[in-house]
């Protein structure tokens, strides 16, 4: 119950889904682009969501909590 995600990287493709109710989060390389794109992201949690701010090849995101 104290858990709201897992977060980890890299997938090539990237991976979102969820368990028991814990968002699992797989980001992408930040490989996966051609110069200069990349993957990289911006997290802000509170208390209701989890907000993914995605640059390059990585998508922007909003998870209830």
């Amino acid at each position: 119950g104290n858990v709201a995600a897992y977060i980890c990287g890299h997938s090539h493709k990237g991976r979102i889904g969820t368990f028991d109710g814990v968002h699992l989060i797989n980001l992408k390389g930040m490989v996966e682009g051609e110069a200069p794109q990349t993957a990289w992201s911006i997290f802000t949690v509170s208390d209701s969501a989890i907000r993914i701010e995605g640059f390059g090849e990585e998508e922007d995101l909003e998870l209830a909590l």
